[in-house]
């Protein structure tokens, strides 16, 4: 813990060295080389709002900035921007991989390919086959590599960047980089109206936290159109509520002749009643209602509540 107080590197970094520490030590205590986990009860530091180089994705003009660009990469891009897949899992994928033929083309991601050690069987967009049809070899074997060598390192990416016109950081101190792709798909199906859970699935999340807020870019949301989706207006809220004079429909008004024997309540504006006090007195049955936002009880009588 001094030691990690003292770093310079992202709390994300440290978290993940915390973690492989802590499965090394967890392998010692398996094999009797050690009799406990001293790092069992170091807890990970908070990572969000603390980002050293913060992730965004790439909006519609950008991505096609980059395909216009990318010349031997495309396929590359088009494939992580439609897939997700990652960096280092694109270079581990064979065309056995692939189906790209019959009604549901898809890409399988092996469990010894996969970051997280889990086999995934992802749908191919239609544009995205039709790329993939087209750039395959007309003899090419199963076993070998889809994007051998085609996978490109950071300086070529950021020559693409800079031939773009693409800002690699922005005003917000945001970055884009190879990984902003799966951004970028993440933060489309959301575009698209992709449930939470159907994103989670695509993305092979485990945690939906990470598909809501780290990999979505909400600035790409239209929360104007989500407004107009809303199907009860303001105005016919209101209408409903109340009724044709004004009053609430849910809450009958009684007249000053019912209130207390036909005896009129004077109302003195004194101090109104909310939260539990209004669920309690609501239950008293003599009480006045000339006015709902100044309800006051009658004299206590019974098991009325007295005034304090």
């Amino acid at each position: 813990m001094a030691w990690r107080r003292v770093q310079t590197k992202s709390q994300k970094t440290l978290n993940e060295y915390l973690t492989g520490a802590k499965v090394f030590f967890t392998w010692l205590v398996a094999h009797g080389r050690i009799s406990a986990n001293p790092l069992l009860a170091i807890q990970k530091g908070e990572a969000r709002g603390n980002q050293v180089r913060p992730r965004r994705a790439y909006n519609d003009s950008e991505l096609a900035a980059l395909l216009g660009v990318a010349g031997d990469q495309r396929i590359v891009y088009l494939t992580a921007a439609f897939t997700g897949i990652r960096h280092g899992e694109l270079k581990a994928l064979c065309w056995v991989d692939f189906n790209l033929t019959g009604e549901k083309p898809s890409v399988t991601v092996r469990a010894s390919v996969s970051k997280n050690r889990r086999l995934a069987c992802l749908p191919l967009h239609s544009d995205l086959v039709s790329a993939l049809r087209q750039f395959r070899p007309a003899s090419v074997q199963a076993g070998e590599l889809v994007f051998k060598g085609l996978v490109p390192r950071s300086e070529l990416f950021n020559e693409h960047l800079k031939a773009a016109n693409i800002v690699k950081k922005d005003s917000q101190g945001q970055v884009v980089v190879f990984h902003s792709l799966r951004h970028t798909f993440c933060t489309n199906l959301h575009r698209a109206g992709v449930s939470q859970r159907e994103t989670m699935e695509l993305m092979r999340h485990n945690d939906p936290r990470l598909t809501a807020t780290t990999y979505t870019d909400a600035s790409l949301l239209s929360l104007r159109d989500a407004v107009k989706k809303l199907t009860v207006s303001p105005s016919q809220l209101a209408s409903q509520i109340l009724g044709a004079e004004g009053h609430s429909e849910s809450q009958p008004v009684a007249s000053s002749d019912k209130v207390n024997g036909g005896k009129t309540i004077e109302n003195k504006g004194d101090k109104s009643l909310s939260g539990a006090a209004w669920r309690v007195l609501s239950k008293i049955q003599e009480w006045c209602a000339v006015e709902v936002s100044n309800l006051r009880p009658l004299p206590c009588q019974g098991n009325a509540l007295p005034l304090s």
